[in-house]
């Protein structure tokens, strides 16, 4: 999913499902903005470096794909170094022509 270019972003939210049985046998993206802002992704093989914080269900942890919840609603927010602009792709690469996705 592309979102259309949208400046001033500092943190995005959402809330994903990720099907408890979901096995990768390659990199699926949450989110991904390196268009506008170098590192700003995040993927099951790692968090770009533009992203400062992850809080999942309100509560701060791990940077990392592991701490997403599996099977049920979660309550997402990355929050970046700085501001950037993008058309940020949610559940896709930045290229935006990867099958796979969350």
């Amino acid at each position: 999913m592309l979102l259309p270019n949208i400046p001033g972003v500092v943190s995005v939210v959402m809330w994903v499902w990720i099907h408890p049985e979901q096995k990768h046998t390659s990199t699926v993206f949450l989110i991904d903005a390196r268009n506008g802002a170098p590192d700003s992704y995040f993927s099951s093989a790692a968090a770009g470096s533009h992203w400062t914080h992850l809080h999942v269900n309100g509560a701060g942890t791990a940077l990392a794909w592991e701490s997403l919840a599996l099977g049920e609603w979660t309550h997402v927010r990355l929050t970046a170094a700085a501001p950037f602009q993008d058309d940020i792709n949610l559940f896709s690469r930045v290229t935006d022509n990867d099958p796979r996705c969350v």
